[in-house]
């Protein structure tokens, strides 16, 4: 089970007063100086986590993976990025259902789905800081061209989630396929026999 990344977040602050508090229950010497270093450590990581821009982010869409995207848009933008993270976090819940299908790789999946949030939080920023460049327009149409073909994207992988998660004939196709081997090999088996029981020489 993968961690979201609010609960890393969690973790990260929590676990260095956790492991002083050991070292103080044990009476370590100088435990206490360390459990004050780890109070003191875990507040300083709530105070950057807090000012990050992330936060926000994940904070809205927690499920989301978060663990690539390096930077994010900040002014008009952002109602782009929200719809690809809400198309993203559908996407997360049409990949629960199918869980077990043939041949689907969640691992995989879930890592592209990152790398596609990523790149669309990577476009929404060039973009912005394009808006009032002179001169870069057929930069900035080819950005908009990306961007608004990952949307897309996203959901036909979704509707491809939901197929593969849908009953059906495909549980039951490999089956049918063992039967229809099944009958070819008893079949030969029986001509094999009706055309020895025609010899002479086993009349």
């Amino acid at each position: 089970m993968s961690l979201t990344d609010p609960e890393r977040r969690r973790l990260r602050l929590f676990i260095p007063s956790i492991m002083a508090l050991l070292c103080c229950v044990a009476d370590i010497p100088g435990g206490g100086y360390l459990l004050l270093i780890g109070l003191a450590g875990g507040a300083l990581v709530w105070i950057e986590d807090c000012r990050a821009p992330l936060t926000p982010w994940a904070s809205r869409f927690p499920r989301v993976p978060w663990s690539q995207v390096e930077r994010l848009p900040s002014r008009e933008q952002r109602r782009s990025l929200a719809q690809v993270c809400a198309e993203v976090d559908g996407a997360i819940d049409e990949l629960a259902a199918a869980s077990g299908a043939p041949g689907l790789k969640p691992k995989v999946i879930r890592g592209e789905l990152a790398g596609l949030l990523a790149l669309a939080a990577d476009l929404g920023a060039q973009l912005e800081t394009l808006t009032h460049q002179p001169g870069a327009d057929v930069r900035r149409a080819r950005i908009e061209g990306a961007l608004n073909a990952i949307v897309p994207a996203v959901q036909r992988l979704r509707c491809t989630l939901r197929r593969a998660s849908a009953p059906g004939l495909s549980a039951h196709r490999p089956r049918l396929g063992s039967l229809l081997t099944l009958e070819r090999e008893l079949s030969a088996h029986q001509d094999c026999l009706d055309e020895m029981e025609e010899l002479p020489c086993v009349q």
